[in-house]
């Protein structure tokens, strides 16, 4: 197998070195600017949108990048033990937040760092009026929910309990 690839190899080699070393038949570059490089090729001609180079043939605009701003997340507070000590666990708004209906607006915006040997974890928080969507309008005033897996099919919202922001 191996002979075989380099005979192919030495065979072709001949019309390689012909075809490197005769003229070139390629027709002259269009539109190349000063220092050898070539022309964007999707740079547009003024006169009337026509591709240079190709006539009647246009391409369209280069794709632009919409802004994104950047939102850089704020850890609330860093406490001491499981994140499953940081409120009650709802059954029925956990199920909400698994159909896309109860969660974060950006997730990750708050965050509250449980810092534990067994089950460290960071959720996000949200509130009435600060980045939380709540389509069926169950949530309460006052009440700050922490999510756990806010981006996943395995969401878990807890109530938290406690003053807010809290206490490190």
């Amino acid at each position: 197998m191996r002979g075989g690839l380099v005979a192919l190899l030495l065979a072709a080699a001949p019309v390689l070195s012909a075809r490197a070393a005769g003229p070139s038949t390629d027709p002259p570059p269009v539109n190349e600017p000063q220092g050898g490089y070539p022309a964007n090729p999707r740079q547009v001609a003024p006169d009337e949108g026509q591709q240079q180079g190709i006539p009647g043939f246009v391409l369209p605009a280069p794709w632009s990048h919409p802004f994104v701003p950047t939102i850089k997340p704020r850890v609330v507070a860093r406490l001491i033990g499981p994140y499953t000590n940081a409120g009650s666990f709802d059954r029925d708004l956990t199920r909400l937040c698994r159909q896309g209906l109860f969660e974060e607006q950006v997730q990750g915006l708050w965050q509250v760092k449980f810092v534990d040997e067994v089950k460290p974890a960071t959720l996000g928080a949200a509130k009435i009026g600060s980045n939380l969507i709540d389509t069926n309008k169950v949530a309460e005033r006052d009440q700050v929910y922490l999510f756990r897996n806010a981006d996943s099919p395995r969401c878990e919202v807890y109530r938290w309990q406690g003053d807010w922001p809290p206490r490190q």
